[in-house]
């Protein structure tokens, strides 16, 4: 999808919507239930849940829509969600999952060294 249409527009989906104050009655219950049952030693500087995300927006649980200012540890560029890394990651999991490289050879992991 293209950031802008032809008028140089955004187009609806790719915009932030908020449609409760955050953290609404679904991120709130899943923080309570955390900061429950969770160690305190993960600390979040703000109230928010992720439920999933495409491209750079990401969606709590209770509809909001949001920019992905923050992007997280460990990330590429890709965005949430794309649809290549999608395939890739499908296929590799139709494979296997894992397997450590110290143990048995792999034509992947020779490929990328």
């Amino acid at each position: 999808m293209k950031p802008f249409n032809d008028e140089g527009i955004v187009p609806e989906g790719l915009l932030p919507e908020i449609k409760t104050p955050a953290p609404g009655p679904r991120a709130q219950a899943i923080i309570e239930r955390d900061q429950a049952i969770m160690s305190s030693s993960y600390t979040r500087d703000y109230p928010f849940v992720m439920d999933r995300g495409r491209g750079a927006m990401v969606w709590d649980p209770d509809g909001n829509r949001y920019l992905d200012m923050a992007a997280g540890i460990a990330v590429c560029s890709t965005g949430h969600s794309h649809p290549d890394v999608v395939a890739a990651i499908a296929g590799q999991a139709e494979k296997f999952l894992h397997m450590s490289g110290t143990d048995y050879y792999y034509d992947v992991q020779v490929r990328l060294a």
